[in-house]
């Protein structure tokens, strides 16, 4: 039960963040540092998740996930295309 609600409640965060992102056209006030801080702990995080050993499928994959969006917003807060 716990990892049918931890999954759910991830895909929703996951669906409302990728939502604000692609709507915003305008980033003012958005710190491209912090963003890109996020990112580089979120994929720190993974690999640190990835190698130890024990550790859930399902919290690998979120974290995953989670590190994948934030790398999709520093392109976006950079301009890179």
């Amino acid at each position: 039960t716990v990892s049918i609600l931890h999954a759910v409640f991830a895909g929703m965060a996951f669906k409302n963040e990728i939502s604000f992102w692609r709507g915003s056209k305008n980033l003012y006030g958005m710190s491209r540092r912090s963003v890109v801080g996020n990112a580089v702990c979120s994929l720190i995080l993974f690999l640190f998740l990835y190698d130890s050993v024990g550790t859930s499928w399902l919290v690998i994959g979120t974290m995953g996930c989670h590190a994948v969006i934030d790398l999709w917003k520093v392109t976006k807060v950079l301009g890179w295309r």
